[in-house]
């Protein structure tokens, strides 16, 4: 889904967007302005395109209500498979809106500090909130806050317990759309991952505590075993799915590519 607007309009709204706090300001700024000479549209068309490409290292979250928005837009929540849990990520090409974001969440909770890191080569910047009680309580001031289009998610997520783990997962993978699909795990798989992090924190204390060598060998072997049936069988689902999926859209129309 997506909206365009120009001429005056654009120019307007621009106007009325300035006066709200966001990283645009300057690109707005020349929304409201826009000129009429080819010269100058040229000139500000160029300084637009350097804005797109510059981070906006002066900007900084002030308030839960921008950071609903930003989150709405940009934010992910997540229910793991080994464990009733919530999980909080947004992606970003710039570091610094994130690291905004990252002073912030410690400021409301300064006994946790969300992990940052970067990936694809630095082509991506991520923050992560891993510990499932201050998701939970950045979920319920976002809500608080004007959270919209992921505000169902959210409350998913917040209900999130034992007895509807995986029911959570299931209402949660249908709201977020089709994007992970053949990534999700299904009932069976998420069984099985959760055994397998059973017997991972079963060998971690095993070893702590200074348990024998064969039985941490055993135990490292049966968990590579298991982790080696895991990934083939979530193959074989993800490719079931695919099947099903295509054989779906076959009848509804869809054609093979050639005929």
């Amino acid at each position: 889904l997506s909206w365009r607007i120009s001429g005056q309009g654009a120019r307007d709204a621009a106007t009325v967007l300035c006066q709200l706090p966001s990283m645009k300001q300057e690109q707005l700024s020349i929304a409201t302005r826009w000129a009429r000479g080819a010269d100058e549209r040229e000139s500000m068309a160029n300084r637009l395109r350097e804005l797109k490409l510059a981070d906006s290292s002066g900007f900084s979250v002030e308030s839960w209500e921008y950071l609903a928005g930003f989150f709405d837009a940009e934010g992910c929540i997540r229910i793991p498979v080994a464990y009733p849990g919530v999980l909080l990520q947004i992606g970003q090409k710039h570091p610094s809106v994130l690291l905004s974001v990252k002073r912030w969440i410690a400021k409301a909770c300064p006994t946790y500090t969300p992990s940052f890191f970067s990936a694809r080569n630095g082509r991506v910047h991520v923050l992560h909130v891993s510990k499932t009680a201050v998701s939970r309580f950045i979920l319920e001031r976002l809500i608080d806050s004007g959270l919209l289009q992921k505000r169902r998610a959210a409350e998913i997520a917040l209900g999130v317990e034992d007895s509807n783990h995986l029911l959570s997962r299931q209402r949660l993978a249908g709201i977020v759309g089709n994007q992970g699909r053949y990534r999700r795990l299904d009932a069976d798989g998420c069984g099985r991952a959760r055994k397998i992090a059973r017997l991972q924190k079963r060998l971690h204390k095993l070893r702590k505590a200074g348990g024998t060598t064969t039985e941490a060998q055993d135990l490292h072997a049966e968990i590579e075993h298991l982790q080696q049936q895991h990934a083939s069988l979530t193959a074989l689902a993800t490719l079931s799915t695919l099947r099903a999926d295509i054989r779906q859209m076959l009848r509804q129309g869809a054609r093979r590519d050639g005929l």
